[in-house]
């Protein structure tokens, strides 16, 4: 699995793409609201970003104006797209100069072996249920 990208937030607040090599030797400032902040953050200095600070906190949290007052000021604020997609659906302002990494996952090698993997798992009751439902409309 490999990241792709890095989205950069312009000045009319749409999203400029960057390769991920800009975020080397990039000061930031985290923050994020996931299961495992730990490996975000580990993630960003694994693609080179120096973390200055990480505001951490709990999965699936939703921001508040007063929580992000300052992010963005003097470095970019790096979070993740889950984050940033709940952050942008709130009343809190996004910080100025924001930094979504955003993952897109491409199985780089065994994709073949994955597949045959997949193919074994057992049909769910609720696949059942709908392959069933479907085939009694068409009957």
């Amino acid at each position: 699995l490999e990241f792709r990208r890095v989205l950069f937030r312009s000045e009319s607040g749409g999203w400029v793409e960057r390769p991920l090599a800009d975020l080397d030797g990039l000061a930031v400032e985290l923050f994020s609201g996931i299961g495992n902040p730990g490996a975000f953050e580990a993630t960003a200095r694994g693609l080179g970003a120096v973390v200055e600070a990480h505001r951490a906190f709990g999965d699936h949290h939703v921001f508040t104006a007063a929580e992000l007052a300052g992010l963005g000021e003097s470095v970019p604020a790096l979070t993740t797209a889950k984050d940033a997609a709940r952050l942008l659906a709130s009343e809190a302002p996004a910080p100025a100069n924001l930094l979504v990494l955003d993952v897109e996952m491409e199985v780089a090698e065994g994709r073949s072996e994955l597949e045959a993997l997949l193919d074994t798992l057992a049909e769910s009751d609720a696949a059942r249920r709908r392959s069933a439902i479907h085939e009694g409309l068409h009957g």
